[in-house]
This record gives structure tokens, sequence and C-alpha cells, in this order.
């Protein structure tokens, strides 16, 4: 029985990695194509070399917001969880580094009958410190990069001052700069979640980030689109004298649409 399960989280885990990697993988394919290698590798340089500067360098402490209202203690949040007789849902932590994933499976493997914490104060510590070491990392790659600034404000005009800078194609250059406004709308008209354990300026940093990378996939597309216009026979469709930018747009949106499955689901 062991084994199996042995065996079949293995399978799982590396299934995982591997579709993860094809993912990113894919995704940097797509934006050398939309960007050019050269210009794409040129940037993806930059995040290394950032990245390996960070590294190096002591771990950020992140202060709370602005009006100094305590946050809540990710490790405390966790115990507060665990505690009572409700049935509680526990995460699989799979290819953790360290002890942690250790820990996780001796702690399961041991007897169902004991009433013991799972994740016990020790496990816990090492995770906080796995999380406060991975946002120190990340928020110092992104102000090495221009993206924020020391009190991780973000750095709207030096990102699309980069666009324009590294950017030939005069409509892509256009959607880019636009894009970079967008996310940082998006990012200021989230809902703030004053219980997180993550600052505000975190939380819209996040966003930021997310939408950035969903926006310049889109726009790639649309670009894709457009330079493969002879593709498609635009007979059957109703556009009218629409140029060939809104064109793509629209063909984008209608192949969404078709491939959608979940968005168009209300359960």
């Amino acid at each position: 029985m062991n084994v199996s399960i042995l065996l079949l989280l293995a399978v799982t885990t590396g299934s995982w990695a591997y579709d993860e990697f094809s993912r990113k993988f894919a995704y940097t394919q797509v934006m050398a194509n939309c960007f050019g290698k050269e210009v794409y590798l040129d940037y993806a340089k930059m995040i290394v070399s950032a990245y390996k500067t960070c590294h190096s360098e002591p771990m950020r402490m992140l202060h709370g917001d602005d009006d100094k209202k305590s946050q809540p203690d990710l490790a405390s949040g966790l115990m507060e969880l665990l505690k009572g007789d409700k049935p509680v849902l526990l995460p699989l932590i799979i290819n953790q580094q360290g002890d942690a994933g250790q820990r996780i499976f001796d702690l399961l493997s041991q007897s169902r009958q004991k009433r013991e914490a799972i994740y016990d104060a020790d496990l816990l510590k090492s995770f906080k410190h796995m999380a406060m070491a991975k946002v120190s990392n990340f928020t110092c790659v992104l102000q090495k990069l221009d993206m924020v600034d020391s009190d991780l404000n973000l750095e709207v005009a030096d990102m699309k001052e980069m666009v324009r800078s590294s950017i030939s194609d005069p409509i892509l250059r256009k959607d880019m700069v636009e894009a970079v406004d967008y996310c940082n709308d998006f990012s200021m008209c989230m809902p703030q979640k004053e219980d997180s354990p993550l600052p505000t300026k975190l939380q819209q940093i996040l966003a930021f980030v997310k939408c950035d990378k969903m926006i310049r996939m889109s726009i790639c597309m649309k670009h894709d689109f457009m330079r493969n216009m002879d593709m498609f026979d635009l007979s059957g469709l109703p556009l009218g004298n629409k140029d060939e930018e809104m064109i793509a747009e629209k063909l984008l949106h209608l192949l969404w649409g078709v491939d959608s499955k979940d968005a168009f689901e209300i359960y």
C-alpha cells in the first residue's frame, strides 16, 4: 500500500514538474518570437543577473502597510487554521527544499490515531522563513529591474520607458505601453485583504505581475494573428471595413470563446 502511494506521488510529482517546465519553455518561446529573440534574451539575462545578485544579499524584511496596522503572522494563521475539531484539508507540499518536505512525510507516516499537530511549531517556522526568503528575493529582483522602488511602489514611468527603448514595432510598442498602465490601474483597484499576512503593496505588485504576464501573452497572440492573417478566410465573418489590428483582436476573442470551457459555466 505504502509503496503504491510512493510510486504514485513520484510519478505525479515528475509529471507536474515536467508540465511546469513545458509551460515556462513555451511562454519563453512565444515572448522571443513576439519581441525578437535578441531583445527577449537580453531581458532574460537581466533577470538572471538580478536573481544571482539578490541571492547573495541578506534577506529583506518587509514592513507592514502605511497605516501601521499589525499584519497577522503567516505561521500564526496556519496554527489557527489547525485548531478545533473541524476537518481541515491539508495541502500536499511537493518538491520542497530542505527538511520541510521530509518532516511532512515523517509526520504523515505516523499512526493516524494520534491527535497531534501535523504542522508543528518548528515546521511552521521553516515555512515562514522559506516564504519570507522567496518574497525577499522576488522584491529584490523587481527593484534591480527598476520595476519597483525601495518602498515597493511600482515604477510605472521606468517600465514604460524600457518598453519604448527596446521594442521597435510601433503598434506592439503602443500596446505594451498601454498594458503597463492597464495593469497598474488593475493592481490599484484590487480589493485589499486587510487580514492577509502580505502587505498591501506586495499584494498590488503580485496583481500587477500576474496581469502583465496575461496581457503580454494576449498582445503577442494578437500580433501573431496579424502576421499570419492569410491563414483565415474572413469572408464568413461580419467584419466590415475594420483595420487589421481590430480584426486580429476579434479573431482572438472568437477563438478564445470557442476554446474556453470553464468561463461559460455558472457552477
